[in-house]
């Protein structure tokens, strides 16, 4: 997979609007059609941050919670990142 490849986005530029969500939404769902886990780690991660920057909490743990999954499986150095989102959250231990 080359970087060509991915449709992520950066933690730290996720979206704040309602159509960055969409986009992003639509990047989630390439990734997953191309099987990229370390892109959906990225994007997962992204729209946690995005939804926490909201108030919304509960969906900012719901989509921190695949981040820290594809991250795990990847290899992905946002895990660290995403399991301490979690454990503030009172999600993780």
């Amino acid at each position: 997979m080359t970087e060509a490849d991915l449709a992520c986005v950066e933690p730290s530029s996720a979206p704040s609007q309602g159509d960055g969500l969409a986009q992003l939404q639509q990047s989630i769902l390439e990734c997953h059609d191309r099987g990229d886990g370390a892109g959906l780690a990225t994007l997962y991660f992204a729209a946690a941050e995005t939804m926490a920057q909201r108030g919304e909490m509960d969906a900012a743990a719901f989509f921190m919670t695949h981040a820290y999954v594809f991250a795990l499986e990847t290899g992905h150095p946002l895990a660290d990142r995403a399991h301490r989102f979690l454990i503030n959250l009172g999600r993780e231990v």
